[in-house]
């Protein structure tokens, strides 16, 4: 799933631009790394071959994802009639699937319906500062018509004067809080869009 507005990460994806995404490595990924080096003292094992090894990464390479959209946007027939829950999750009722919260809503879409996916690439963890200039532009940070870099040619605003600066600004605004001073572990995918 990736942002929309106001960034057009998704069109971003889908035009190419977009190859690369970091997510926070969560805090029980972490723990659990803690917890294997204080029981393993002798062992000493890196954070990401810890990580990787255990298959605790959301995707895995080669593994192909469907890229989340609302189901209004992909063209669908609002009158297509769909399964949903009721509202005590214990029965089901047939819908138009402009009723359910997947047509406005791409958090609550079936994966079933998407039509674009991409293939993960590459899987590494890292901090979130160590990412460079350039894996900031394969993050979907380009220059802008006003001067500046941001995620799209005619952004109203500059997220920044480098593709670095633009990026610290782009992760603090996605994660809601400001994550790029706190240099947290991140998960690094790679991708290509499959169309």
């Amino acid at each position: 799933m990736f942002n929309d507005e106001p960034y057009r990460l998704t069109e971003a994806v889908m035009s190419g631009r977009k190859t690369m995404a970091r997510y926070l490595v969560p805090a029980s990924h972490i723990k659990a790394y803690e917890m294997y080096c204080s029981d393993h003292p002798d062992g000493k094992i890196s954070m990401q071959k810890f990580l990787l090894s255990r298959g605790l990464s959301k995707y895995l390479p080669y593994e192909e994802v469907a890229i989340a959209q609302s189901y209004s946007s992909l063209g669908l027939s609002p009158d297509l009639i769909q399964r949903a829950k009721s509202h005590d999750k214990k029965s089901h009722r047939y819908v138009p699937i402009s009723e359910l919260e997947g047509w406005k809503n791409k958090m609550y879409v079936s994966a079933d319906f998407m039509q674009h996916f991409i293939t993960i690439t590459d899987v590494r963890v890292e901090r979130l500062q160590s990412i460079t200039t350039e894996e900031s532009r394969k993050e979907g940070v380009m220059p802008i018509q006003q001067g500046g870099y941001g995620t799209y040619p005619n952004a109203d605003n500059s997220l920044g004067t480098s593709p670095r600066q633009a990026y610290a600004k782009l992760i603090d605004s996605l994660c809601k809080k400001r994550v790029w001073d706190k240099n947290p572990w991140v998960y690094v995918y790679e991708f290509k869009f499959n169309g």
